[in-house]
């Protein structure tokens, strides 16, 4: 299927998003998900908008982006901030509470080679 130019933003918005899409999804949980479209838009089988939105609306998200990027955000709230708290260990054998900024990459425990997970304060 021929792409047009609306497949051609689209993909690309999402390919300069999908370093930072790609450890949200490890870190959340959804990468199964993410990896089926990523198949899907390789295959050009279907438009790459309609691949998306259906991603987009399986996770509770719109395309909508903000800051940089490309981050999407949930569908119809405004960006909110962060909630309090910090990641920690995710095997709890060490006492480090790491930050991390809004948009950023989810801290990652170098011993473990896992990521870091969130405890609310």
């Amino acid at each position: 299927m021929p792409a047009d130019a609306t497949d051609h933003r689209t993909l690309a918005a999402f390919c300069a998003s999908l370093p930072e899409l790609t450890r949200q999804a490890a870190g959340e949980g959804w990468q199964p998900e993410l990896d089926e479209a990523c198949e899907q838009l390789r295959a050009q089988q279907r438009p790459a908008d309609e691949v998306l939105s259906e991603l987009w609306a399986m996770l509770g998200i719109a395309q909508t982006t903000r800051g940089e990027g490309g981050l999407v955000r949930p569908l119809g709230r405004p960006a909110a901030p962060p909630p309090q708290g910090g990641y920690r260990c995710p095997q709890d054998r060490c006492a480090r509470v790491a930050d991390r900024r809004p948009g950023g990459p989810i801290p990652q425990c170098a011993l473990f080679k896992q990521s870091c997970r969130f405890v609310t304060a």
